[in-house]
């Protein structure tokens, strides 16, 4: 009976820390990148609200750059991009825009204006808010950074159900007794 006993609190235990390791893994902010205003180039993307550049793509006090991120065109189409986010205090701020499949690394959009990151280039973090940036052409351009309402992840769905569940144990148990 002590067996049965021990059994039962080791697996609620378990239980336990597979629900919490579910809950950590269910918190990622992500943030929603919209750059629109002239026609020549506009973009919408997603990105990790503090993401972590490679060692080598970062210079301190100048920029970061985040590579291979997949944006959506006003046509429907995708493409990736090399993005580079500059610093506002040592340099002129902003966002430069490469297309990641061409060969000549070619900037297809670069800007001046704020600081579009808080944090270090090592290790950014997104605020949400709206800047504006002035293009290399001389066109207004603004960058809206937002975190739209998350549609739950499954381990959230799963989170509630084995609640649920722990408390239909515990009520029929307590009829029983």
């Amino acid at each position: 009976m002590q067996f049965l006993s021990l059994l039962k609190r080791v697996a609620l235990g378990a239980a336990g820390v597979v629900l919490a390791l579910a809950a950590a893994t269910a918190k990622a902010d992500t943030y929603y990148f919209t750059l629109s205003g002239a026609d020549t180039f506009a973009a919408t993307w997603s990105l990790d609200s503090a993401p972590m550049p490679a060692a080598t793509d970062y210079v301190t006090g100048d920029s970061f750059i985040l590579r291979d991120v997949i944006a959506t065109l006003p046509d429907g189409s995708t493409a990736s991009f090399t993005l580079q986010f500059f610093n506002g205090m040592y340099s002129y701020g902003g966002l430069s825009v490469e297309l990641t499949s061409d060969p000549n690394g070619g900037s297809i959009f670069d800007s001046s204006g704020g600081q579009l990151y808080g944090g270090s280039e090592g290790a950014p973090v997104f605020s949400i808010d709206s800047f504006s940036l002035t293009a290399s052409d001389g066109a207004a351009y603004t960058l809206t950074i937002s975190n739209m309402a998350p549609v739950p992840e499954p381990a959230s769905y799963a989170m509630l159900l084995s609640g649920l569940g722990a408390l239909g144990f515990v009520a029929a148990r307590r009829r029983r007794t």
